[in-house]
């Protein structure tokens, strides 16, 4: 049940999808620690759902990665943000070689 609901809220609450090269995003700090965690566990059922589909179902696994992106700008995590990243850039790995490396880029430079 408790994965349903955040799987619901991610569906139906986020609608931004910035890409591996935007710069300008609106970060939103959330004072509840709860609000966090539930942010951060959607971030790991978000990774578990690309790694399951992105193979046979690229376009919703790119759908998936920018929502990843998304709640770890909003929670501006640099852990979150470096793991978004990675996430992109599996997706990317079997679409385009260039987004893929500049996303890995990314997080390793989030990471360093």
């Amino acid at each position: 049940m408790k994965s349903f609901v955040l799987l619901s809220f991610l569906i139906f609450s986020l609608t931004g999808m910035p890409s591996c090269n935007s710069r300008k995003h609106k970060q939103v700090t959330f004072a509840d620690p709860k609000i966090l965690a539930m942010l951060s566990d959607s971030i790991n059922i978000i990774d578990s759902l690309v790694n399951v589909i992105k193979t046979s179902d690229n376009r919703r696994a790119h759908m998936f990665a920018n929502r990843a992106l998304t709640m770890a700008l909003t929670i501006n995590s640099q852990e979150a943000l470096a793991r978004a990243f990675l996430l992109k850039g599996v997706v990317y790995k079997n679409f385009a070689d260039d987004s893929s490396l500049s996303c890995y880029l990314r997080a390793y430079n989030i990471v360093n």
